[in-house]
């Protein structure tokens, strides 16, 4: 830390400097917690520390290992100089500046838990040196992505950032988070693109509100989060051979929603007998189908009505000619 210390009339005989850490960094006034330097250590009241005789018009200077600097933290510096007819400077200038260590990881915090699927929710990211202090100094570019879900930059998470000097090591990224799969412990995750640091939170992330009837055969399997909410393509049937359909009680983004209720199931095969309504457990029953008629092109459809939600239908179930018997 350098200076120049100028007197237009007697001269300057010495200069001496007040430090103060400030225990709260974003705030420009004084708190009651911060810190001074008494050239040993640091305590709680103010002292001006004498840097020694100057050279009048010359530059000044505090070395870094004379005073016990820690990373992560903002100080303020205000110079004091004495003219030769021992008057000090009555105008004190004070500036700022941050002492930082370089990020050895990331901290991702501020998500809701539990969570709504489908709510945007704020997250902050900060750099953080290995003593967990902030890296007012960070620079890198971060990428989000989840542990296991459908989640992708532009849909759910923010895009790649590159943190910028006015960040100083800390980002909130507002209402740009969308879990669209629920889940007891979703992960988000931020890393840096070239250094390969990172950091992550996890949330319980529970179903928004019922919504919908969703109705899976074998072959699919239930893809919450999803556009369809299912993947895999149905298996073909044989006629008079039964199988097993699944009813969910799912949300707008095919999570399924905890709820007991009836639901009741028909198919469009004219010859096939509708099964006995159910119960739903814990938001899902399965159904035992018997297609009757050969149909392979569509396929028969199953549909499931849940209360007074808008029918849930299934994919085209093609249905082939079982075995010869007669």
């Amino acid at each position: 830390i350098s200076g120049i210390c100028a007197d237009n009339f007697s001269g300057i005989e010495s200069m001496d400097y007040a430090l103060r850490l400030d225990m709260s960094p974003f705030s420009a006034t004084p708190g009651v917690e911060d810190l001074y330097w008494d050239g040993e250590s640091w305590q709680g009241l103010q002292v001006f520390i004498s840097s020694g005789l100057v050279v009048d018009g010359s530059d000044w200077t505090i070395y870094k290992s004379s005073v016990d600097f820690q990373a992560g933290f903002k100080y303020w510096i205000s110079p004091r100089a004495l003219d030769k007819a021992q008057n000090y400077q009555t105008l004190i200038t004070t500036s700022s500046f941050y002492i930082a260590a370089q990020a050895a990881k990331l901290e991702v915090s501020g998500l809701s838990s539990p969570g709504v699927a489908g709510a945007a929710q704020s997250v902050t990211v900060r750099a953080l040196d290995a003593d967990d202090k902030v890296d007012f100094n960070y620079t890198g570019t971060i990428r989000f992505g989840v542990g296991e879900g459908p989640e992708t930059a532009g849909d759910g998470l923010p895009g790649d950032y590159t943190f910028t000097e006015s960040d100083m090591g800390e980002k909130t990224f507002v209402s740009a988070v969308t879990f669209k799969k629920a889940g007891s412990a979703r992960v988000l995750i931020a890393s840096d693109t070239a250094s390969g640091i990172s950091g992550y939170q996890e949330a319980e992330i529970i179903p928004a509100e019922l919504s919908k009837v969703q109705v899976l055969v074998p072959g699919e399997t239930a893809a919450p989060g999803t556009p369809s909410g299912k993947s895999g393509a149905p298996f073909n049937q044989g006629a008079g051979l039964t199988f097993s359909a699944t009813v969910n009680a799912v949300d707008d983004y095919f999570n399924v929603v905890s709820v007991s209720s009836d639901v009741s199931v028909t198919t469009d095969d004219p010859y096939d007998i509708n099964p006995d309504m159910q119960n739903l457990e814990n938001g899902t029953t399965d159904f035992v189908i018997d297609f009757r008629k050969r149909n392979i092109d569509p396929g028969w459809v199953i549909t499931a009505q849940i209360g007074g939600l808008p029918p849930g239908e299934s994919s085209n179930v093609i249905t082939v000619a079982s075995s010869v018997t007669k």
